[in-house]
C-alpha cells in the first residue's frame, strides 16, 4: 500500500495535478455508480413483503447519491 501512495505521488510530478484528480474523480464516481446498482439490485430482489424495508433504502440512497453529485 506504500508504495502504492509513493508511485502516486510520482506520478503526480509527471502527469499534473488537474489531470490526475479528473481521473480521480471519475474513478471515484464510476466506483460509487457500481455500489448503488449493486444496492439497487439487491433491494430490487426482496420480496414485496418488505416494501417499507425498499422505500427505507431508497430514500438512504437518495440522500446519498444527491450528495456524492454535488461534489
Amino acid at each position: 500500500m506504500e508504495w502504492q501512495v509513493h508511485r502516486t505521488q510520482e506520478k503526480a510530478g509527471r502527469v499534473g495535478c488537474p489531470e490526475m484528480h479528473a481521473h480521480q474523480a471519475a474513478k471515484a464516481l464510476e466506483e460509487i455508480r457500481r455500489v448503488e446498482a449493486l444496492i439497487f439490485d439487491a433491494c430490487n430482489s426482496l420480496p414485496e413483503c418488505y416494501g417499507e424495508v425498499k422505500k427505507f433504502a431508497y430514500g438512504v440512497l437518495t440522500i446519498f447519491g444527491s450528495t456524492y453529485s454535488y461534489d
